[in-house]
This record gives C-alpha cells, sequence and structure tokens, in this order.
C-alpha cells in the first residue's frame, strides 16, 4: 500500500475540524467471507457495480479499508480508533505480522504529526484488528484513553460514563455505550460557538448506519445483545437532528446490514434503521441472533492481543 495524498474526508464548523484519515486499504477477502448470505450469483449479479470501488476486478476479493477519526479543537487534538501501525505484532496472521505500512505519512497528509496527538482513544477493545493506538500513544507522548472497564494488562487514562472532556468552546461527553463490547464507549460532541445542544455523537461499533454493531465477539451473544438494547435505548433519547460518526461501514464484519454511508442522524436511524426500531429486548436479542456472520479471523485472539495479552 503506499501513503495518500488526503484524507477521506474533513470539515470545519465552529470550533470543531473532524478529519477521517485512510490507514490501510487492500483487497483481502472472498465477497463470501465478507457477505455469506449471498450467493455465487448474486454477487456476480452485482459485481458491475461493487468494483473497482469496493471489489477489486483482478482478484474478485472485496476491498478492506480502516480509517481513524482525529478531532481537532483549539485546545486539543484527538485521535479516535486508530487501526493501523508499524511493526504490530500479529502472530496468527504471518503476512501482516511486523509489517510496516504509511500510517505516519498517511496522518501526515492529512496535516498532522505525532506530536500534535494529545489523546490517543479507543471506543472499545477490537476483535477485527489490532489497535495501533499503545504504540501511537507512546511515539506521541499522548494520553491512552479507554473506559475504566476495559480489561487490559498495561496501563490507561480510565474515563467513565458522564466524564467531560473541557476542551473550552469544545465540550466531549463519555458516555458508556455496552453491547458490542462491555467497556465500548461512545463520545458526544458540543460545539458551544455553535448552539449549547450537542452537534454529533461519534458512535465506534455501536448504532453504525443502517445497523447495529454485532454482539458476541466479545460476550455471549445473549448477553451482549440485551446490553446493546439498552444501550440503543439511551441512543433513542437524543434529538433526532443529532449527527452520528459510526467506526465501520458496508464491508466490515463488525455489522450485518451496513451502508457505505459515513455519517446519519438519530431521526434517519430511528425510520430507516430496523435494528434501531425493535422496542423489546426480547426481540431484539431474537433480531441479532439470527444470521451471525462468519467471526474474523481469530478474532479471540486479536481482541486478547489488544488487552495486551498473548494471543
Amino acid at each position: 500500500m503506499t501513503a495518500t495524498s488526503s484524507p477521506i474526508y474533513r470539515w470545519r464548523l465552529g470550533d470543531v475540524e473532524i478529519t477521517r484519515v485512510l490507514e490501510f486499504e487492500a483487497a483481502l477477502f472472498e465477497a463470501a467471507v465478507i457477505h455469506p448470505e449471498a450467493s455465487p450469483d448474486i454477487i456476480e449479479r452485482h459485481r458491475s457495480w461493487l468494483t473497482p470501488t469496493l471489489m477489486d476486478p483482478v482478484s474478485g476479493f472485496m476491498i478492506f479499508a480502516f480509517h481513524s477519526t482525529v478531532i481537532k479543537t483549539p485546545r486539543a487534538t484527538i485521535l479516535v480508533d486508530t487501526c493501523s501501525g508499524n511493526g504490530k505484532e500479529r502472530p496468527h496472521k504471518l503476512r501482516y505480522h511486523r509489517k510496516n505500512w504509511p500510517y505516519l505519512a498517511n496522518l501526515a497528509a492529512a496535516g498532522f504529526s505525532p506530536e500534535d496527538i494529545d489523546y490517543v482513544l479507543c471506543t472499545h477493545l477490537h476483535a477485527d484488528h489490532v489497535s495501533g493506538g499503545r504504540r501511537l500513544a507512546e511515539i506521541s507522548g499522548a494520553a491512552y484513553v479507554l473506559h475504566e472497564s476495559a480489561d487490559t494488562q498495561y496501563g490507561f487514562q480510565r474515563v467513565r460514563d458522564g466524564e467531560v472532556l473541557d476542551l473550552g468552546n469544545v465540550k466531549i461527553h463519555v458516555l458508556h455505550t455496552p453491547g458490542h463490547t462491555p467497556e465500548h464507549i461512545s463520545l458526544l460532541v458540543t460545539d458551544k460557538t455553535r448552539g449549547a445542544e450537542p452537534w454529533f455523537l461519534l458512535t465506534g461499533h455501536t448504532l453504525m448506519v443502517g445497523d447495529v454493531g454485532r454482539t458476541e465477539l466479545a460476550t455471549a451473544p445473549e448477553a451482549g445483545a440485551a446490553q446493546l438494547f439498552r444501550t440503543i435505548q439511551r441512543l433513542k433519547e437524543f434529538p433526532e437532528y443529532l449527527e452520528i460518526l459510526p467506526g465501520a461501514y458496508a464491508g466490515s464484519v463488525c455489522g450485518r446490514a451496513l451502508s457505505g454511508k459515513a455519517i446519519s442522524t438519530i431521526g434517519f436511524e430511528r425510520r430507516f434503521n430496523r435494528a434501531f426500531q425493535i422496542s423489546t429486548v426480547e426481540q431484539f436479542v431474537e433480531f441479532m441472533l439470527q444470521s451471525i456472520p462468519a467471526p474474523p479471523p481469530n478474532a479471540a485472539a486479536v481482541r486478547a492481543l489488544n488487552q495486551g495479552r498473548a494471543a
């Protein structure tokens, strides 16, 4: 993979600048791995619009990408859910073991050096990739931030539900939003130069465009689904205009019916996201246990590595 010359998205309103940085992109998986419910005939019928953006025209493999989100304010710069990084241990996947990616080059192309980062925050301990967050925090001297319940073998800056990161006009409220994983958090951002009401919510792998996060990668499926249902009821209390910025899109193994859109609103998902519409915990658990896709390769080993444990 070569370095990119620009971020995926960048927009600025008031005192907040949001940048999404491409970290990694490659044709990795056969279509049946990402879409197990689709027959070869269905995949072939859709090949014309899948290629070349979503499917490699030569190999037929689905194109997989990771990105991170950078929130920049006058007082601090926060990197959320960085995925890649150099020299990471991947003993379960030798072709990626200790491999170097143009991660810092891509960050630089987006206008950031490691020294610019004040906080490296992970919404949760991932099971689909080995996070580069801790390594970047070490390089940059930034604080590495997780929810206080995160079960790790290393130290980190703990945040709890309701905690507020005060960045002057910008306030970031931490919400504990378990379900996809027990320690999952979301970030509610308010920019007082625009108004007193919150502007957007970084939802990680909890609420996404068209779907919600799967619930069996870190807990028993039923327990995770019940937790996620309670989280969703909490999210439904926010105003319909609140924008959501999820951490996964179409092609990710962390959901089943994900859209390729990068942004939505609480109101749009309330109307068109089937999982977000379910009103009882029993129906929701039943829904979440249907058609569970295959787990990411070596999911347990990957999550163990992100916890600082031997895989």
